[in-house]
């Protein structure tokens, strides 16, 4: 269920009552967003340098994952972090959403990506926790096609009869290591447009919100329709 934007002190309280009431809000989140959005697509905090893109369109979405994952419910959104700070990051997926026309988004599970994918027959090889797949860039050899998409989902992928060029989606950034890879958000029938990415990071033990404008890739979003919460 996407949490509202409170834009106004009563607004917000009536929100979180309704919330509370309703059963569908787990953790109590307070989502301010910027008065005027960062121009551009890249953002910096506290040394980290960000850029996101959201891919909704179904058939490019299925061009690069090789099967229909728009079809299956899964909205993703690309990622790209470059840690020049001094510190490891993490990102803190509780506070990570999706923004869309003042709505916010909250991250899919694994479990609930693993059981949309199932359900089209897509495989799917994350652990549990969060619907998250960054990959440290690799070194050497120009990775085949699709291999940041298949590792982004937890597969490995191999290179003719080489090692795998990589193994699980990395958990955190070390100084100087740069990452890609996907957020998956709720997209089945839920999130339609995308409007930007509120990325919360961890950094030295203090949480970061960075908001990433995300309106540059992504066409018009289709006339308002139902919208299930996410399952």
């Amino acid at each position: 269920m996407p949490i509202p934007i409170p834009r106004r002190p009563l607004l917000g309280w009536l929100a979180l009552a309704a919330g509370l009431a309703g059963g569908w809000l787990v953790a109590i989140h307070r989502l301010n967003p910027p008065s005027s959005p960062p121009a551009g697509g890249t953002v910096e905090v506290q040394g980290v340098r960000l850029s996101a893109s959201a891919q909704h369109d179904r058939q490019r979405a299925a061009e690069l994952f090789g099967f229909d994952i728009r079809g299956a419910g899964l909205l993703p959104v690309h990622l790209s972090i470059h840690n020049q700070s001094h510190q490891a990051v993490r990102i803190n997926p509780a506070q990570t959403f999706l923004i869309e026309r003042g709505l916010a988004w909250p991250l899919l599970t694994a479990d609930q990506a693993r059981r949309r994918l199932a359900a089209v027959g897509a495989p799917f090889g994350l652990p549990g926790g969060f619907a998250i797949g960054l990959v440290a860039e690799p070194s050497g050899p120009t990775p085949p096609e699709q291999w940041l998409e298949r590792t982004a989902l937890g597969l490995g992928v191999r290179d003719g009869d080489k090692a795998p060029l990589a193994g699980r989606p990395v958990e955190r950034l070390d100084p100087g290591q740069t990452a890609r890879g996907y957020l998956f958000f709720p997209g089945q029938g839920e999130a339609q447009s995308a409007d930007a990415l509120r990325l919360a990071l961890e950094i030295a033990g203090v949480t970061r919100i960075a908001h990433l404008p995300l309106a540059f890739p992504v066409p018009p979003a289709p006339p308002d329709q139902a919208r299930p919460s996410a399952r």
